[in-house]
């Protein structure tokens, strides 16, 4: 008797859209692993098109909520409480590694880690098993699924290695959705492009910019304010737009494409193409590299590094105290990263 596959409702919709994708990746590979399952999964709306034109022939995709899905979130324990008791499910995909990446160490992150484990033991809360702290980061936020938590770290990483491909060719497919409003600048098959932006200190200043990567151009999110700053130094920027596939077709029409450790790098990772750089400074790069990239990455030097993402609006420093990162400051980090392109 064929048994009908187990049908799972995920709401990925919080989360940095680099976690997002990282995570759509991870189930699809998943999806290959663990055939017994069926996954409905919620995406935030601007990344409908591209995930269903990349990732739709395993993942059931869409934007409007699903009741009684597994919810990701960022939130802690103490804002759950309630929701949990009313019936809302979640998966907390974060919480260990923020505690064992913290720097400080006190009462508090043991009674939380404690109760995670409890919590998660009683099925009220999903959460990663420990031991996968420091694996890829899409990995970690998919076995905070129970379901999936029989899928080895081999295992997975070598599903991924085999998907890498199919991946990267609907993302080099012409028919790939982009933005009716994008234009390619006419000289960029000669020049680098760089998506230096990032909502915490790996964002890329504009005096960096300038000083070693003078001919380039920089691509904003047509309303990002920071794009400002960058021209009023001479630097050229271009715009993309709501799209995904803008940025990764800003990418192959040039010569070079670096990004910081941002959304646009998580998408160029799986363009297939070896002529990117990544450049590192606040995570660990075994968490949020891909391992099937096949690109350059400049290792952050930062004595304080890995730590703590602090979105610069929220926070004018970072969990070190400092205004920018220390690797911006490094002259070997520059210099490392010039080698690259």
């Amino acid at each position: 008797m064929i048994k009908t596959p187990q049908l799972i409702m995920i709401d990925t919709r919080k989360g940095g859209l680099g976690d997002i994708w990282m995570r759509l990746v991870a189930m699809y590979s998943l999806s290959k692993l663990v055939p017994q399952i069926n996954l409905k999964v919620v995406v935030p709306e601007k990344l409908l098109s591209f995930s269903q034109f990349v990732l739709g022939d395993r993942l059931d995709l869409q934007c409007t909520e699903l009741p009684k899905s597994i919810q990701f979130t960022s939130l802690g324990i103490r804002d759950l409480l309630v929701p949990v008791i009313m019936g809302q499910r979640f998966a907390l995909p974060y919480a260990r590694a923020v505690i064992r990446d913290r720097k400080s160490k006190s009462l508090k992150q043991f009674v939380n880690a404690s109760l995670l484990s409890f919590f998660d033991t009683i099925n009220l809360l999903q959460v990663p098993p420990l031991v996968a702290t420091d694996e890829y980061q899409g990995y970690l936020e998919s076995v905070a699924l129970k379901r999936f938590r029989n899928t080895s770290p081999n295992e997975f990483y070598h599903q991924l290695s085999d998907d890498y491909a199919h991946i990267a060719g609907r993302i080099q497919d012409d028919a790939l959705p982009y933005s009716d409003s994008l234009q390619i600048p006419e000289d960029l098959a000669t020049k680098t492009v760089v998506f230096p932006t990032g909502t915490g200190r790996q964002f890329m200043p504009a005096w960096w910019a300038r000083k070693h990567l003078p001919d380039a151009y920089f691509a904003f999110f047509e309303s990002d304010k920071d794009r400002k700053e960058y021209r009023d130094i001479g630097l050229r920027t271009v715009s993309f737009f709501r799209e995904p596939g803008d940025i990764l077709i800003l990418a192959r029409h040039a010569k070079y494409a670096i990004a910081t450790d941002s959304f646009c790098s998580h998408l160029i990772q799986y363009s297939g193409r070896s002529n990117i750089t990544i450049l590192m400074t606040e995570l660990a790069k075994r968490r949020v590299i891909s391992p099937s990239f096949k690109g350059c990455v400049v290792d952050s030097l930062a004595p304080c590094y890995p730590c703590l993402h602090l979105a610069r609006g929220a926070s004018k420093l970072c969990q070190a105290g400092h205004l920018e990162c220390l690797n911006w400051e490094n002259p070997v980090y520059s210099l490392n990263a010039s080698r690259t392109y």
